[in-house]
């Protein structure tokens, strides 16, 4: 892994060198060695080794007319090799990700994007087109932020206002009441603060050298649902799952080692026996998994079910409760994050499953995280239901009968009608609240984006929060979360699968889950872990002590002193009335302790 920052003067201004030699330390802090600091005409940048993941990986490839610099783990690299080694550039099969991707760009231009697939954020200082180029994947696993001045532009993948923006930062508003609101950012291009910018998911961003706005471009999407499915027995597309979802846990494997996050469901599990199925070909490959659970917090099975599954495949697996985390002091788990997320600044019930994989000597962790929305899909329309070679195949498998009934009955008898909007949160100051709309921005988040799960996954922000907190800035672990779920040859593939019968309860999962897992897991049914936020409060210890995190006179201009405190515990049973009057604000109340602190 490698951390970057790059500038690019502009208007024929000369590079700031001063700005650059600052923000040499703030990298280096973060890094692994000193940094390598390089001016080459109108740009300059720094690079720093970070050692998440073993040998690097290639982030910096430099020529006389342009220089790349990114954090890279490209998929199908030979291919992309050969190609380009026919089309007459001098690549070999073992040269650096970061000169495959100068060779496509000088190739096929700013559709080089197109051609690459994987995890990685990149930027490309062109000093002959006159532009910077910047992008990320189609998930934005390796964020890429970025701002601009008339002076100059700014580029990193770390997220540090200090080197970015400059000591003068300010906060965005709109960013800010969509937090409190939702528990992040909506617009996926911007983030809390106001001069710094994000290339969004799947995009390309280029921004002049010589004036002018940045231009952004999308160069992947998820492919449409909507054809019609092939018809094909549930062997065949299990088969065809199996094939895709070994190759996308293989190509997120570490150097030799790996910690997976296990849970009581099929995701992690089958993610945890295709790498088993890989160690067993004679890779010869270290594996742990890592579970959470409750002692008394709440009612968990997680722990049982992992230790089913990890036994059953012959991999150790370590546990840890985390009452104390979910169920001790608020104030004590908070710590500096680059930006507020989901559940703001607290720790995170796996963080100590991080710590510990890193302890171990680990460098990279898979998860099941976004399984059920690859596998699980959209619910299944009526006509699917109904169609003739439905109803003379799949309707027939013993299998899937018990399934497809429950399925279908509660499609036809529980319809889903229009949400009604969540009122303001009473934790949100009511000027702050009107000035920013926020009763419209609940109504608009109410009616809500496409039923088909699979072409959210680029557009909500809720997935970009979510794969940003396993970085290592909000981690503050040296360990690499990968996502094989997150897998555009994956994502293609259960795209052709028919959402009735195979992807209504995971069925086509459950069913190659059937050669590899016990019966007790492949037969479990999902139910919600958390339960209910009230009687999650009502079992915490006494030792909560959150008034003070209100009290602090730079928040009066966004939230006020909480209908819900250490004193009064007036709680709906609404889950989202209880993270918008609580969580959220509290998070923010955290993070702006923080971000003042540290420009005091």
């Amino acid at each position: 892994m490698t951390l970057f920052f790059a500038t690019a003067a502009r208007n024929g201004r000369p590079v700031d060198l001063d700005r650059l030699k600052t923000a040499g330390p703030v990298i280096a802090g973060a890094g692994d060695a000193p940094p390598a600091l390089a001016v080459a005409g109108d740009t300059g940048w720094i690079q720093v080794p970070f050692h998440c993941t073993p040998g690097g990986d290639g982030g910096l490839d430099h020529a006389d007319t342009v220089t790349v610099l990114g954090e890279f783990r490209l998929d199908d690299r030979k291919t992309l090799a050969s190609v380009l080694a026919a089309r007459g550039h001098a690549v070999e099969q073992d040269v650096s990700d970061a000169r495959l991707v100068r060779a496509a760009y000088a190739e096929w231009g700013l559709d080089f994007a197109t051609r690459l697939h994987g995890e990685y954020g990149l930027v490309i200082l062109d000093r002959v087109r006159r532009h910077v180029v910047m992008a990320v994947d189609a998930f934005s696993t390796v964020p890429v932020y970025w701002s601009a001045g008339p002076d100059g532009c700014w580029v990193s993948n770390w997220l540090d206002a200090r080197i970015l923006a400059g000591p003068a930062t300010l906060i965005d508003d709109d960013y800010v009441c969509d937090y409190l609101l939702f528990g992040s950012g909506r617009d996926l291009s911007a983030t809390i603060h106001t001069a710094i910018r994000r290339v969004p998911p799947a995009s390309l961003a280029v921004l002049p050298m010589d004036g002018g706005p940045v231009r952004i471009d999308r160069h992947w999407s998820p492919p449409d649902r909507t054809q019609s499915p092939l018809r094909r027995p549930a062997a065949d597309w299990a088969e065809g799952l199996a094939y895709h979802l070994d190759q996308a846990v293989i190509r997120r494997l570490g150097d030799g080692a790996s910690a997976f996050t296990l849970t009581a469901g099929l995701d992690s599990s089958m993610a945890l026996a295709m790498a088993v199925r890989h160690r067993q070909t004679g890779a010869g490959h270290r594996l742990r998994a890592y579970c959470v659970g409750y002692d008394w917090l709440l009612p968990d099975e997680e722990r049982l079910y992992a230790s089913f599954s990890a036994d059953h495949l012959g991999v150790d697996l370590v546990t840890r409760a985390v009452d104390d985390i979910q169920g001790g002091s608020w104030r004590r788990s908070f710590r500096p994050r680059p930006e507020p997320r989901l559940l703001g600044m607290r720790r995170s019930s796996i963080q100590p499953l991080f710590e510990q994989a890193e302890a171990d000597g680990f460098r990279v962790m898979l998860s099941g995280f976004g399984g059920d929305v690859v596998v699980g899909g959209r619910r299944p329309r009526l006509a699917e239901m109904l169609a003739p070679h439905h109803l003379r195949t799949a309707w027939n498998q013993r299998h899937l009968s018990v399934t497809m009934k429950r399925a279908l009955l509660r499609s036809m008898l529980k319809r889903p009608g229009p949400r009604q909007p969540q009122p303001v949160p009473a934790a949100m100051a009511p000027d702050f609240a009107r000035r920013m709309d926020a009763a419209g921005r609940l109504a608009a988040d109410a009616r809500g984006g496409p039923d088909d799960l699979l072409a959210r996954m680029t557009a909500d922000p809720f997935w970009v929060a979510a794969i940003s907190l396993g970085r290592p800035e909000f981690t503050g672990c040296r360990l690499r979360i990968r996502h094989p779920y997150f897998d555009t040859d994956l994502i293609d593939y259960m795209a052709g699968v028919p959402v009735w019968p195979f992807s209504v309860e995971k069925a086509i999962l459950r069913l190659l889950a059937r050669q590899h897992l016990p019966e007790a897991v492949t037969s479990r049914r999902k139910y919600a872990l958390i339960g209910s936020p009230p009687l999650v409060w009502a079992r915490r210890r006494p030792e909560v002590d959150i008034d003070t995190l209100f009290e602090l006179p730079f928040l009066s201009g966004y939230v006020r002193s909480p209908v819900l405190s250490g004193k009064n515990q007036s709680l709906g049973n609404e889950r989202a009335n209880f993270f918008q009057e609580y969580e959220y604000p509290l998070g923010f109340s955290a993070w702006m302790m923080f971000h003042v602190a540290a420009e005091d």
